[in-house]
Formats: structure tokens, sequence, C-alpha cells
């Protein structure tokens, strides 16, 4: 069994000050992502950025 993680930026901070707590919450997907590495546990993580694309 491996591990999902679906995350983004927020998008354009001046004009949605919410997009903050995003930003937080992505800071630690990339925490875990990294210690996910380091164990080798199978994992996919999906960062759709500020969801334009």
């Amino acid at each position: 069994m491996g591990v999902a993680m679906y995350t983004g930026n927020g998008g354009n901070l001046p004009t949605r000050p919410q997009a903050t707590v995003v930003k937080v919450m992505r800071g630690t997907d990339l925490v875990a992502l990294d210690h996910l590495v380091a164990t080798g546990i199978p994992h996919t993580l999906i960062d759709y950025g500020d969801g334009s694309e």
C-alpha cells in the first residue's frame, strides 16, 4: 500500500489572502514527502500548483 497526496500553492496571495493557509499546508505536504522518500514508502504526490493548469 502506498500514500497518495494532493497539494497546490493557493494561487495569488494579494488577491486571495486565505491562500496563506493553503501555502502552509503545501509546505507540510512537502516535508511529509521528504520523510516518505527517506523511508522508502511508496507514494504519489500530485502538485497542481495554483490550479490553473
